[in-house]
């Protein structure tokens, strides 16, 4: 029986339930609203009143989900699930606990993302929650393929305030095997629902193409990338909104420069018909704008990209649209007597709900079979004018199913294409393990090297401590996380290493990003430490460092594309640094260390944001040599004593070897 594609693949994930959340209270009928990872934390499920309780349905794969009430409205209190004891408290704030299909107390775990996944080898990892106790401190994993049960001791990895997080990686050629848990003492864990073993089936889930995890992403805002003719004029801002000419064509025009930077996947904003040059609000999802190039100029990109070994991934985005979206228009002509009235989402007191503050971009009803058949109609066009994936933008208000069905669409079309959500990492899992998504951004890692390097608010101990977090929140592949230490929607990392003082610290960000795990992404203009006087902190209102792309000479001389050209390709010269797993991680004071690991390849990775000198010591019997693959600032490496010694503002990767 042949494979199944891909396609066929992302329509087998783990089915949605339909739960049904009830919610008793003494007080009297008000508005309730339900958070978390139920749905989202920023957009409420609306609960209703009857029998004395509040209750929501909600459609939720097989899983661990944190959430909480909100009593009031928008302004009001956040409690806890009365009615339900269990709770998680991951760094210093409580709440509930949902568990559908998943064990009882005192162990947090469910057969599915994050907890369970099967990596890039073909090995499963198992990670699990236990709460603490005095009695129990020690979770040990039993493993069965057919009548063989094997039982592995797992290991702590991280300290939560109710919880130790444990994990084991199970090197395995089953394809179906089933897990349980022991406890100090001897207790036995298993599903809570059933009473039997929880099940492992390798096939449930489903990996990006292989090229994916070889990706340098490079983000370009259209509008400020490059005019069609360059002229004297394009490097003037033209200020918040104001559009500078950006062109389809100088893209193009671009491409030999990108490919000798590196890059090998470009991400272009949108580009149909919208009420804004960044164009989020679309007008037309079907068209591409003529001031762009139209559908001529993207079928040039297009060729011209792939002629280069160059993939090509385009915004898709359905959050809100413009005032020239014709549903729209009608709307405003006929209020709610318009035929597409319900198209759009509106409050209790009928008025249209818009997008953040404005109040000239509505927010359009995902669930209306209407927009949903715009929505698929949209997806099959873009697909077959060749892109190789889609971002999915603001995915955590995307109804899963909805999402699901785009990718599922997308690669029926395009097999060896992705999909990448724009999701926190909290709950990105779930967007995966339902097939929505195949990676998903990681602001997580953006706001952690934010903290640490270009503004300094953090130490080390502390981006170590994020970055443990984020590695088992991920819950999967490394490949499933899109890397940036700088967005479009954000501050540049730049922005604000100079406005705190911090500038001659950006290079740390960059090295940070190329030696990490994860996809990296690389914001226009990023290689050559392109920055903005004024900080302006909303997000998504960035305009003074949404500046044009400067292609003048300075851009050929950039000390930084020099320095960004380097690490992408030590970077591709390391398996470990590609796509190795991260073993350890290290930090203290002003010193942040981790390992990368992929089979023989093992890089070691310090970095010094400090101002002084610092040493530490990195002794590994097994593998005492030491070669430098990849450094910035001043660095001295004893191999004799293992020990690294780096200048102010410096940082290193290093080559693991055995001596012969």
């Amino acid at each position: 029986m042949p494979d199944k594609t891909r396609a066929d693949r992302a329509e087998l994930q783990r089915p949605l339930r339909d739960v049904v959340m009830h919610f008793a209270t003494p007080r009297e009928p008000r508005v309730v609203q339900l958070l978390g990872e139920v749905g989202d934390w920023n957009n409420p499920i609306s609960l209703s009143w009857g029998d004395g309780f509040y209750a929501a349905t909600v459609r939720l794969p097989v899983g661990v989900f944190s959430y909480k009430l909100r009593i009031g409205g928008r302004q009001g209190e956040w409690v806890l699930d009365t009615a339900n004891k269990r709770s998680r408290n991951g760094s210093g704030t409580v709440n509930s606990l949902l568990s559908i299909g998943g064990a009882p107390e005192p162990v947090i775990f469910a057969p599915n993302m994050p907890f369970l996944y099967t990596d890039r080898s073909g090995a499963c990892v198992v990670t699990a929650a236990l709460r603490k106790e005095a009695s129990i401190d020690a979770l040990t994993v039993m493993w069965r393929e057919e009548a063989n049960e094997t039982r592995i001791a797992m290991t702590r990895i991280h300290e939560e305030v109710e919880h130790w997080i444990f994990r084991a990686r199970i090197e395995t050629s089953a394809s179906r095997a089933t897990i349980a848990f022991e406890l100090t003492g001897g207790a036995r864990i298993e599903c809570e629902e059933t009473g039997e073993p929880f099940a492992y089936d390798a096939h449930a889930g489903d990996t990006p193409p292989e090229w994916w995890s070889n990706a340098i992403v490079y983000t370009i805002f259209i509008d400020r990338f490059r005019p069609l003719i360059d002229h004297s004029e394009w490097e003037r801002d033209p200020g918040a909104n104001l559009p500078s000419g950006g062109h389809l064509r100088g893209i193009t025009r671009s491409l030999d420069s990108l490919a000798e930077l590196g890059i090998n996947t470009l991400y272009l904003t949108p580009m149909h018909p919208g009420a804004t040059c960044h164009r989020y609000d679309m007008t037309d999802p079907l068209q591409i704008d003529p001031a762009l190039g139209g559908e001529e100029a993207f079928r040039e990109l297009v060729g011209a990209a792939h002629e280069r070994s160059m993939r090509v991934i385009v915004d898709f985005s359905f959050a809100h649209v413009g005032c020239d979206f014709e549903p729209y228009k009608s709307v405003k002509k006929h209020g709610k007597e318009s035929q597409f009235a319900r198209w759009f989402r509106w409050t209790d007191e009928g008025a249209l709900i818009h997008y953040g503050r404005r109040t000239d971009a509505p927010l359009l009803d995902l669930d209306h079979p209407g927009v949903r058949a715009l929505v698929f109609e949209t997806a099959e066009v873009w697909a077959r004018r060749g892109v190789d994936g889609f971002r999915l933008d603001a995915a955590a208000e995307v109804p899963i199913d909805l999402a699901r069905d785009v990718r599922t669409r997308l690669l029926s079309i395009c097999p060896d294409a992705v999909v990448v959500g724009e999701v926190v990492p909290a709950h990105a899992w779930k967007w995966r393990a339902c097939g929505a998504v195949d990676a998903a951004t990681d602001f997580g890692f953006f706001q952690a090297m934010t903290d640490f390097i270009a503004r300094g608010i953090i130490d080390g101990a502390e981006v170590a401590r994020r970055l443990q977090i984020l590695e088992y929140e991920r819950g999967a592949a490394i490949d499933a996380s899109l890397r940036f230490i700088s967005t479009h929607d954000h501050v540049r990392f730049a922005s604000w290493a100079r406005a705190t003082g911090r500038g001659s610290k950006l290079p740390l960000g960059i090295f940070a990003l190329l030696t990490s795990p994860g996809v990296p992404a690389i914001l226009y203009g990023e290689e050559l430490a392109l920055f903005a006087s004024t900080i302006s902190p909303e997000p998504e209102a960035v305009w003074p460092d949404r500046m044009p792309m400067p292609w003048s000479s300075a851009c050929a001389a950039s000390n930084m594309r020099d320095l960004v050209r380097g690490l992408i390709a030590a970077r591709k010269t390391s398996q470990a640094l590609m796509r190795g797993e991260i073993e350890s991680i290290f930090g203290e004071g002003e010193i942040l260390a981790f390992r990368r690991r992929a089979d023989e390849d093992v890089v070691d990775v310090v970095i010094n944001i400090g101002d002084a000198d610092a040493a530490i010591d990195l002794v590994d019997d097994d593998r005492p040599a030491l070669e430098i693959i990849a450094q910035i600032g001043a660095v001295i490496v004893e191999s004799k004593t293992q020990t690294i010694t780096l200048r102010g503002s410096s940082a290193v990767a290093v080559r693991r070897c055995r001596v012969q």
